[in-house]
Order: C-alpha cells, then sequence, then structure tokens
C-alpha cells in the first residue's frame, strides 16, 4: 500500500503494510529513474543505465522493423469446429463485427470452407476465397464474393462513414499523446479506407441450408438477406462432403497508413 512515497537520498518513505513475519522485498521489474538522483548514482549504475537505454533503443527499433515486414502478410483465417453433412437441414450463424476492417475490407470476410481447406495464414489477402483449389468461398467487407481467387460476384455496399471512424484508444497514459496529436490524420485515413459492405458493430450472418440445390449459402448483413449473394451447389462448388463456417481477418496498424508515414507504428487493439 502506497500513502505518498517519498524519495530523499537512499531512504523511500510512504510505503506502509503489515506482516505477520519475515519478509524478503525483492525489486520487480526495471529501475525507475527519479528526478534529482543523480547525485546519489554511482558510476556503475550510470553505466547500467546507458547500456540498458541502448537495448531499449534497438529492441524499440527491432520491433518497429518486424512489424513492417509483416505488413501485408497478416492475414488469418479461423475456421469453426462443427462442419455440417449435406441433407441435414438449415444452419445459420451470426457474428458482430467489432473492429473496421483495414484496406478497405480486402481481408475481412465470413464465408464457409469444406474439410480440404488449409490456407490458414497469416499470408497476404485474400486468403478465404483465395487461390485454395476452390475448397472456400467467402463474401469480402469490400463487397466482393470470392471463390478460388476470383470475384464470383460483387455486392454493392452503401455505407456511410458516420462521425468519421473513432481512433481507438489504448487506455495507457504513455500512448495519450500520440493518439491526441495523430487522430485527426488516422481518422481521416481510415474514413477514405472504409469498407462499402460492412464495418463495425455490424452483424454478419451465413445461412446454409443444406436439402436445396446441393447446398444454398445466404449472406446477410444487418439482418437484411443479400439474395444477389446466394450462392447454390456449394458442396460440388467447394469440392467436399463436410462444410464448416469461417472468417478471415486483416491486422490492423494504429497510426499507419497505405504510404508508411513517420507515424508510430503499432498493432491496434479491435
Amino acid at each position: 500500500q502506497c500513502k505518498a512515497v517519498n524519495i530523499s537520498t537512499f531512504e523511500i518513505t510512504g510505503f506502509m503494510g503489515t506482516i505477520d513475519r519475515e519478509k524478503k522485498v525483492l525489486p520487480v521489474g526495471l529501475r525507475f529513474p527519479v528526478v534529482g538522483e543523480e547525485p546519489f548514482l554511482t558510476k556503475e549504475q550510470k553505466e547500467r543505465d546507458k547500456h540498458f537505454m541502448e537495448w531499449k533503443k534497438k529492441c524499440e527499433l527491432h520491433k518497429k522493423e518486424m512489424i513492417e515486414k509483416r505488413m501485408g502478410n497478416d492475414v488469418h483465417v479461423i475456421r469453426g469446429t462443427v462442419g455440417m453433412l449435406p441433407n441435414t437441414g438449415t444452419h445459420s450463424w451470426t457474428l458482430r463485427w467489432n473492429h473496421e476492417p483495414a484496406e478497405s475490407g480486402r481481408g475481412d470476410s465470413f464465408g464457409v470452407c469444406s474439410d480440404a481447406f488449409e490456407m490458414w495464414g497469416p499470408g497476404p489477402a485474400p486468403l478465404l476465397g483465395g487461390i485454395d483449389h476452390g475448397t472456400s468461398i467467402a463474401l469480402y467487407a469490400n463487397g466482393e464474393l470470392l471463390h478460388n481467387g476470383e470475384v464470383y460476384k460483387f455486392i454493392t455496399g452503401d455505407r456511410i462513414a458516420a462521425h468519421s471512424i473513432a481512433v481507438i484508444s489504448t487506455g495507457s497514459s504513455n500512448d495519450s499523446a500520440l493518439e491526441n496529436s495523430t487522430a485527426e490524420s488516422i481518422s481521416n485515413t481510415i474514413s477514405q479506407q472504409q469498407a462499402p459492405l460492412f464495418g463495425k458493430s455490424m452483424l454478419v450472418k451465413c445461412e446454409l441450408n443444406t436439402d436445396v440445390d446441393g447446398g444454398t449459402l445466404r449472406f446477410f448483413i444487418n439482418k437484411v438477406p443479400l439474395d444477389t449473394a446466394t450462392v447454390t451447389q456449394v458442396y460440388r462448388l467447394l469440392g467436399g462432403s463436410e462444410i464448416f463456417p469461417c472468417i478471415s481477418m486483416k491486422k490492423i496498424y494504429f497510426g499507419h497508413d497505405a504510404t508508411k508515414s513517420a507515424l508510430e507504428l503499432k498493432p491496434c487493439p479491435v
């Protein structure tokens, strides 16, 4: 319990607590520099601090380089665990999309795949509905219904960027300055790239009727059916005896635009 911690010379006061027997207290984590400590630091401690700062800068640079290398190869696919066999009735599932898709929705999708699908990622968009020997089909947030890397159908979206898209806060005080200084530019960038078909807080739904026309797949956005996106003969199209629900998502980078500006690269919580 801390009441009012005061650091003077080598004495620290302000910690309060009770113990019933002897305890050993050890520092946890890295040393935290405080104002006015310089006269009390030994030469050895100053050298350790110098090496630590050099190491910290190298780690930050390495982390930034790794993030840049992953960009463009950061789409993942998630498959449901329960498959749907032919002639087992109508199956449906609904999801709420809790983030705004990156790059105008090129990596975010929902759909189905067969038991032969293997492209889980990470990799470049598109994975679901990509060149996978035709084992999946998915509707993307940009309106493309993809199968085997080709646009099977295109669904026109009419989303309106209301209030611009809010910059997501990480809740850390260290991030506040970055968020405040770049909020306008980031909001403008994301708004210009907003996915036209679906995005944050919207409901997406798939419905698979396994009894009709060799498997009939329908898509819904906010409970509204997309009749032009209906797909029949799904089992034959995907070349599998069992169909699974699946989605794909592309990682969002907070403070990053298509030109890789000087803004700090940081994964954005979704």
